[in-house]
């Protein structure tokens, strides 16, 4: 899940340079991440974080069906939209109303919105620092499937965000994957990272090869 939403990003980001590169002219079109939220939330039921929630309890409480989010969801898309569009946190500006969350479960989701589009690029509030974020450090996971080694990425600087390649390139806080929770590497892959945060300069890039799964 949290690969698929990091997925969705890049190509919502390939269609925003074809859109760029052909309409060159006026406002360029900007990119809402409400998709990082989705899979930031999505491991926060894994891991038991999102408050009074099981992992099983996702879907039920989210979605409509497994495809479709219900209000309770969409309250966190909305939560995104908040953010990038005011500029501000959305945390106590609008309720829930007639929805099962609790206040909780509302402050949280509305302080996952606004980390994921203050530490987005491209929604204009990111700030450079000069102070360099710790370095990615890669943690790996058991994994079930042969083939494929699960990798947790981590930082020494609280509330870091990263980026990631998997074919050699080096990773931006711009370009690459971004993570949300879990990196799936094939057998015998390059694995870079770079770790960034509003506020600091990024983090050098930490590489990988032939990492195997315990």
């Amino acid at each position: 899940w949290e690969e698929s939403m990091s997925a969705m990003m890049l190509y919502g980001e390939e269609v925003q340079r074809t859109m760029r590169q052909a309409y060159s002219a006026g406002k360029p079109p900007r990119i809402i991440p409400a998709a990082l939220a989705l899979g930031w939330i999505h491991q926060q039921f894994e891991t038991g974080t999102f408050p009074g929630a099981a992992a099983s309890d996702f879907y039920p409480l989210l979605f409509s069906d497994k495809v479709h989010l219900n209000p309770e969801g969409s309250f966190l898309v909305e939560a995104s939209w908040y953010a990038a569009m005011y500029g501000q946190s959305p945390e106590g500006k609008f309720l829930p109303l007639h929805l099962q969350l609790t206040p909780r479960q509302t402050s949280a989701m509305q302080r996952l919105a606004w980390d994921v589009v203050r530490n987005y690029p491209d929604c204009g509030l990111y700030e450079a620092g000069t102070q360099s974020v710790g370095a990615p450090q890669f943690a790996v996971l058991p994994s079930a499937s042969s083939g494929v080694t699960r990798v947790r990425l981590t930082s020494s600087s609280p509330g870091a965000w990263f980026r990631y390649t998997l074919d050699g390139t080096q990773p931006t806080r711009t370009r690459g994957y971004i993570y949300c929770g879990v990196v799936s590497v094939p057998q015998g892959a390059t694995l870079k990272a770079i770790a960034y945060q509003s506020g600091h300069a990024d983090s050098a890039v930490t590489t990988a090869t032939n990492l195997m799964a315990p």
